[in-house]
C-alpha cells in the first residue's frame, strides 16, 4: 500500500487526465484546500454523505468501482433534489490497514466517473488509515440561481417529481444482507421484489452496477 501521499499525488494525476481544470477552481487537488470562484449570479449548494463498511455496505457484495459510484450517487441525488447543478467534489477515505491498494483506487475511480456524468469533479480531499471499517465520505458542492434553491417546504398545490423506484436501493441492500435468493419476501420498510428481475434491479440500484 503506499502513503497518504503517493495515493493522493496517485489521484491527482488521474483527475488531472480526466479533462481541464473545471471553471472556478482557482486552486484544486493537492494544496491544503481548494479554493472556488462562482460568480455574482449563484448560490453555492453543499452536502455531504458517508458510505460505512458494516452498515452501508460489505465488501464481499460489491467491486470498488461500485462503491465509489455509490457514493458519488448519494451526494449527487442531495444536489439534485435542491435543484442545484453539481459542480466539485471533496473525497476523503479512511482506510483499514491491509486494504488492497486496487481496490481503493477502484472507488476512487467509479466516484470520478459517476461525478463527471453529472459535470462535476474531485478537487481535493484526505486519505487516512484505521484499525476500524472502511469509511468513504464525499462533499459535493454545487451551484444554482440565487434565491432559487428548493427547500423541504412543499405546501399544497406544489409539484412533486419522484425520479426511479422508491425504496428499491433500500431493498436491495436488506437483500444482499439477509443472502435471501428464491421465495418471495418484503424488507422492512415495505417495497417489495417478488421476482428475481426485481431482485436483480434492486441489487442493481444499491450499487448502482451501470
Amino acid at each position: 500500500m503506499k502513503s497518504e501521499f503517493e495515493l493522493i499525488d496517485a489521484f491527482a494525476r488521474r483527475i488531472r487526465r480526466a479533462g481541464a481544470q473545471p471553471r472556478g477552481v482557482v486552486v484544486g487537488v493537492g494544496d491544503d484546500a481548494a479554493v472556488l470562484r462562482p460568480n455574482a449570479r449563484e448560490d453555492l449548494v453543499v452536502t455531504t454523505d458517508s458510505l460505512v463498511e458494516g452498515v452501508h455496505f460489505e465488501r464481499r457484495w460489491l467491486y470498488g468501482v461500485n462503491l465509489g459510484r455509490r457514493l458519488a450517487a448519494v451526494n449527487l441525488s442531495d444536489i439534485a433534489a435542491m435543484g442545484a447543478e453539481a459542480r466539485f467534489a471533496l473525497v476523503s477515505f479512511t482506510i483499514p490497514r491491509g486494504t488492497p491498494q486496487s481496490f481503493v483506487e477502484d472507488i476512487e475511480r467509479g466516484a470520478v466517473a459517476m461525478l463527471a456524468r453529472y459535470g462535476a469533479q474531485v478537487v481535493g480531499g484526505n486519505v487516512t488509515s484505521t484499525r476500524g471499517p472502511l469509511v468513504c465520505d464525499m462533499t459535493i458542492i454545487g451551484a444554482c440561481a440565487r434565491g432559487r434553491a428548493w427547500k423541504r417546504d412543499a405546501r399544497a398545490g406544489d409539484v412533486i417529481i419522484v425520479a426511479g423506484e422508491l425504496g428499491s436501493a433500500a431493498a436491495g441492500v436488506e437483500l444482499l444482507r439477509s443472502g435471501k435468493k428464491g421465495a418471495r419476501w418484503w424488507v422492512p420498510i415495505h417495497a417489495p421484489c417478488p421476482d428475481s428481475t426485481s431482485r436483480a434491479r434492486c441489487r442493481a440500484r444499491a450499487f448502482v452496477e451501470q
